[in-house]
């Protein structure tokens, strides 16, 4: 009853949806982003959902969301040799419509909320891709924590809602309430 008794819905009123994840570094993102695409493809809320992988900080992060999403029967894309995830996530989108993606999922780097360079990064890309939600996404183990950082992004970039993750692995799961 403290959560509420009303089972909110993701909004997708536009093709292709457009969905962001963003969170601090470690939180499950990259994990994260092909799991809910798979959960909205089986719920049939989209036919052909692709994972854009936008973290181009962390070493091996193209990598890891290309193999879940093949793993999975996800779209994935990328842009070899770019540094720059708006151009990323520009080529992502005009390409969309030619792909048949219906969903592009938008997973970003991880970030402290007082790193200003990654914060104004992410709010280039919020405002190229407009996205529908904008997820943040918090490892249950950080506990309290979590809401400091999620109320920071929100300051910045309007948060939808969020994704706690690891719930399984910890008690401190507390940031929820």
């Amino acid at each position: 009853a403290l959560m509420g008794t009303n089972e909110e819905e993701l909004r997708f009123s536009k093709k292709p949806a457009c969905l962001m994840l963003c969170g601090l570094q470690g939180s499950g993102k990259t994990t994260r982003a092909v799991k809910l695409a798979t959960f909205l493809k089986k719920k049939g809320k989209c036919r052909q959902p692709c994972v854009v992988a936008c973290d181009l900080q962390r070493p091996a992060a193209k990598e890891q969301v290309k193999s879940l999403a093949e793993s999975a029967g996800i779209g994935f894309f990328s842009l070899n040799g770019s540094v720059n995830p708006v151009e990323v996530a520009k080529h992502a989108l005009s390409s969309a419509a030619n792909m048949g993606w219906d969903l592009v999922l938008f997973e970003t780097a991880g970030r402290l909320h007082i790193d200003e360079d990654l914060m104004h990064e992410i709010q280039k890309l919020k405002e190229l891709v407009q996205p529908e939600e904008l997820l943040f996404v918090a490892n249950a183990a950080t506990g309290q924590d979590a809401v400091k950082a999620a109320k920071a992004c929100n300051e910045k970039l309007q948060l939808t809602g969020s994704i706690l993750t690891m719930l399984d692995g910890t008690s401190r799961s507390g940031a929820a309430i």
